[in-house]
């Protein structure tokens, strides 16, 4: 159980990107052989127009920001701001 639980970790298993003949579907079709006769592999097809794209590059961006101290400082600035704009509209 642990060598096919590594063989399941190491191997992309994205269904679309299979082949009909990679290795692990085939030493699942031999595993399961071996302990029931109704063994056998059916292809299905897609039904519509579903197409899937690869990811061979990915670009990661990270930017610097301002702590969240400023949030809070800036929050209360305004509501400071609101508040004398109230009173002052007040009277």
């Amino acid at each position: 159980m642990n060598e096919w639980s590594n063989a399941f970790s190491a191997i992309p298993r994205v269904t679309p990107f299979m082949k009909s003949n990679d290795a692990i579907i085939s030493g699942l079709e031999k595993a399961l052989a071996t302990v029931t006769m109704d063994t056998f592999k059916s292809v299905y097809p897609l039904a519509g127009n579903v197409t899937f794209y690869t990811n061979t590059r990915a670009e990661m961006r990270a930017y610097s920001s301002k702590p969240a101290s400023f949030d809070v400082v800036l929050a209360l600035c305004v509501a400071t701001y609101c508040a004398a704009l109230f009173v002052v509209m007040a009277v």
